[in-house]
């Protein structure tokens, strides 16, 4: 009788269930003196240093507590664990933390989480894309106060840049029309580009009764810059805040952008 094809197979399903067993069996995390015991799976679901660490052919050291020791600050690291299990993690709203996480998740190589740090520190809410549409993620009250300063300049007799903070504080604080505010991004080198879907002089004169709209710049690290575009309402008490997933359609970008804006209008009219 002939049993290599038995042998074979046994051999396969046993190869089949210890790799299904490996990556979901606990891993434990020493870091910086916490242990941290979380799965394989969990901590090669995202391109990072994890990843690339326990996918490498060479085993990975451990010590005689069977962790991984890893040589950082473990106050953040329940963030980061968060974000490899979901994608995503609410972040805090103190800019001192978020830098930190930042940080922890530049050392980790998690170009998303970098992402949500640096649009949490820009726009002062959560990056979220959900389901391909845009997902409004945090509704807070704007701050009742104002800092007397010059009126943003206008871009070629058009488009109104804010350059300081002060401008920002000054526009959002006490509108007396609907605030829209376009998070255009720019990147290492000082570049940036227009989603081709966003004629800004026709848009503005299309929405000047209802809106104010001004463009104010945020750095980012992702490649793509036309993705990179956010946007955000004030009015009175209210903020709301907007990130887009078009796929690359122009003409899903600027519907997404009107379905909002029509949103707005009928939440939060003109009083």
């Amino acid at each position: 009788m002939n049993y290599i094809p038995l042998l074979l197979f046994l051999v396969f399903i046993t190869s089949v269930l210890g790799t299904h067993h490996s990556s979901h069996s606990p891993v434990k995390l020493d870091i910086g003196g916490t242990v941290f015991k979380t799965t394989r799976h969990t901590l090669t679901k995202h391109d990072g240093s994890f990843k690339t660490m326990l996918e490498a052919d060479t085993p990975v050291e451990k010590d005689d507590n069977g962790c991984i020791f890893i040589d950082r600050d473990p106050r953040h690291f329940p963030s980061i664990l968060n974000y490899l299990r979901d994608g995503y993690v609410r972040l805090p709203n103190s800019e001192h933390t978020v830098r930190e996480i930042l940080r922890e998740a530049k050392h980790y190589k998690l170009e998303g989480l970098k992402e949500l740090c640096e649009a949490k520190l820009v726009t002062g809410f959560s990056l979220v894309e959900k389901n391909n549409q845009s997902t409004v993620v945090s509704v807070a009250p704007v701050p009742q106060y104002i800092v007397p300063v010059e009126k943003p300049k206008f871009h070629n007799g058009t488009l109104r840049v804010i350059e300081s903070e002060s401008d920002y504080l000054n526009i959002i604080a006490y509108p007396t029309k609907h605030v829209m505010i376009f998070h255009y991004a720019v990147n290492a080198y000082g570049r940036s580009s227009v989603p081709a879907g966003l004629n800004a002089p026709s848009f503005i004169e299309k929405h000047k009764d209802t809106l104010d709209i001004y463009f104010r710049a945020w750095k980012t690290s992702n490649g793509d810059l036309n993705r990179s575009w956010l946007w955000s309402f004030y009015y009175k008490d209210y903020n709301v805040n907007y990130v887009t997933d078009w796929g690359g359609s122009h003409k899903k970008y600027m519907q997404e952008v009107e379905e909002t804006i029509a949103k707005l209008l009928v939440d939060k009219p003109l009083s």
